[in-house]
This record gives structure tokens, C-alpha cells and sequence, in this order.
């Protein structure tokens, strides 16, 4: 084991939507999305006489390691310290990026060097969409492939198609409210299942992608890219319209992204299952919307955050440090 201290601070991720929930042409799901700054995971990992975690998801940091530790038929003799963490069920990528950054630092002070779809595969993450593995990977704009029919219970991460750089001067004005909480694993499975996706739907968020999305990205064209992930949001929910009676799961959502566009976002949609809606707006415009939607909370009585996040397109950051034999 590496006699050192291994500091990391991840990244979090929006969910702009699926491609095709249908299937019929043999590949399922394909996904877009981007890094953020912020919120985002710190912490610190180094050798100790046992596994301790201090603050941060405890429960969660344990399991993972334990469960590391037996693949690998290690022990888990580490001091795990979190400095910031990602609120968890939000909408914003918070299981995938603490399962990702746990793998990475214990797997490099085990000395093995795993590449992003191993280290996926280890913490059975990436099984639909791969924008938060290679997120965290790359940072950027991400657009995944999806999985090919036959081997959507292998456990594979799915095929990159495309990672771009998205500009410094865009950025995000986030809403999460306190009293929703997004869907997540046996009930996002569920949901899932009972699905009967529209072939039209999946046609049409393609078309916005190829013809709309990812054009007006690489011309830097922000209220052309922001038109375009407001429909594709909206098209995305309408795949789940029957499971959830409406676009989506919660009425208050729709009031917030309608908002966020009369603050003066270019753009606006609900990331993941939510709760947190997106707003997109530059730098210098971010301010003010945050502070109408803020205002908008307040006159709604509704509790939570509104903040401005920043685009991401470095992904994980890790650094190693000296570690004093006497400390363990």
C-alpha cells in the first residue's frame, strides 16, 4: 500500500436527457450531459489502523470500500475525511461520482491502475448512462451511445460518441427544492420497466442533437443550444408521461423551469429525476437570474437552493501527499 496521503475533489454532473428509449434500431438509452464544478466531493485517503470516515456519506463510503476491499482481497486500512459532498438523491450524480472517487483513491493506494470503465464496472456504475463516468473521467459535454441490446446486463459502461469542451463564460443557475427528492435505484428501476417508450419521442430528441444541440455548442450559439436542451428536456419527460402523470414527476417542477426561462435563462430543464432544474445563462447574466429565481422561492413559500454552478472540463482532480509513518 502507497505510503501517502491521496486528496481528490470530483465533479457533478447535469443530465440533459436519453436518446432512445424504444431500442428497436439494437442499441438502448445513449445519454448527454455536462461536469460542474460545483457541488462537488472532496476528500482526503490515507493509510490508517482501520476503515474510518469522517463525515461526508458514511454509510455509502463503507459499504463501497468493503466491498473493494474483498474484490481485490485487500484491507480497507484507510482514514477517508470528507471536506464537500454532493447532495445525494438531486438529480445531480452523487451515488456514481462518491462510488467513482472512492474506487479511484483506494485502488491507486492498493497500487493498481484501472482505467475509467474498469473502475466503473467495479462499482457497477455506467449500466445506462455513461455521462457521469466519463464526466468524471474528462469533464465537458458528454454524448454516450447507449448499449447494444444483447449486452444490456453485462455491466459495461456504454460507448463515448463525443466529448466537448464547453465554454468558461456559460454557466448554470442551479434550483434544487429542499422537500423533493429524485428517483433512485429499485424505484428508478421500477419506473423504468414499465415503460412503453415512443419510437416519434426518440426520433424527434435526435434530430434536436444532431441538427440543433450540438451544432449550436460547437458555434458557441447559446440561445440556440439553450432552445435546444429546453425541448430535448421536455421530449425526455415525455417519455415517463404515463408513469408519472405528466412531464414531470412533481407539478411544482414544471412552475420552476417555466420561471426560470421568464428570469431570463436561455435554456431550462429538470436534471435526471431531479428535483434540481437547470438554468442556463452566462456569466455575466447568472447573477440576476439566480437572484429572480431566488425571489421566486421565496414569494412561492418553497424551501431550498438556488446557486450558480460552473462548467467543468478538467474531470477528477487528485493530488498525492507526504504521509508521516507515525500518523497511522
Amino acid at each position: 500500500m502507497l505510503n501517502k496521503e491521496i486528496r481528490l475533489r470530483s465533479i457533478s454532473r447535469l443530465h440533459f436527457g436519453f436518446l432512445d428509449l424504444n431500442g428497436d434500431l439494437g442499441r438502448k438509452y445513449g445519454s448527454l450531459g455536462l461536469a460542474l464544478t460545483n457541488p462537488a466531493y472532496t476528500l482526503s485517503l490515507k493509510p490508517h489502523h482501520d476503515l474510518k470516515v469522517v463525515n461526508g456519506p458514511k454509510r455509502r463510503t463503507v459499504a463501497c470500500l468493503e466491498g473493494l476491499a474483498r474484490h481485490f482481497r485487500q484491507k480497507p486500512l484507510f482514514k477517508v475525511e470528507f471536506s464537500e459532498e454532493i447532495p445525494s438523491h438531486t438529480g445531480l450524480g452523487s451515488g456514481t461520482q462518491l462510488h467513482l472517487a472512492l474506487a479511484k483513491t483506494a485502488t491507486t493506494m492498493w497500487g493498481l491502475n484501472l482505467d475509467i470503465k474498469e473502475l466503473a464496472s467495479l462499482v457497477s456504475r455506467g449500466r445506462r448512462s455513461g455521462v457521469g463516468v466519463f464526466a468524471f473521467d474528462q469533464g465537458g459535454f458528454i454524448l454516450d451511445a447507449g448499449h447494444n441490446t444483447d449486452c444490456l446486463n453485462k455491466g459495461q459502461p456504454p460507448l463515448m460518441l463525443m466529448r466537448l469542451e464547453f465554454p468558461t463564460d456559460w454557466c448554470f443557475v442551479l434550483a434544487i427544492p429542499q422537500e423533493l427528492k429524485g428517483l433512485s435505484g429499485s424505484k428508478e428501476n421500477e419506473t423504468l420497466a414499465t415503460l412503453k417508450p415512443s419510437r416519434m419521442i426518440s426520433q424527434d430528441i435526435c434530430r434536436f442533437t444532431v441538427m440543433k444541440l450540438l451544432p449550436s455548442l460547437i458555434e458557441r450559439d447559446i440561445k440556440e443550444f439553450g432552445c435546444a436542451l429546453t425541448e430535448i428536456d421536455r421530449r425526455t419527460g415525455m417519455f415517463f408521461q404515463a408513469a408519472q402523470d405528466g412531464i414531470y414527476s412533481e407539478s411544482g417542477a414544471e412552475d420552476i423551469v417555466g420561471y426560470m426561462l421568464q428570469a431570463g435563462a436561455y435554456g431550462a430543464g429538470q436534471s435526471s429525476w431531479g428535483p434540481a432544474i437547470y438554468g442556463l445563462s452566462t456569466q455575466d447574466e447568472a447573477p440576476m437570474v439566480a437572484k429572480r429565481v431566488t425571489e421566486f422561492f421565496s414569494k412561492k413559500l418553497i424551501s431550498g437552493k438556488v446557486f450558480i454552478a460552473q462548467p467543468d472540463n478538467r474531470g477528477v482532480q487528485m493530488d498525492f501527499l507526504d504521509f508521516k509513518s507515525n500518523q497511522f
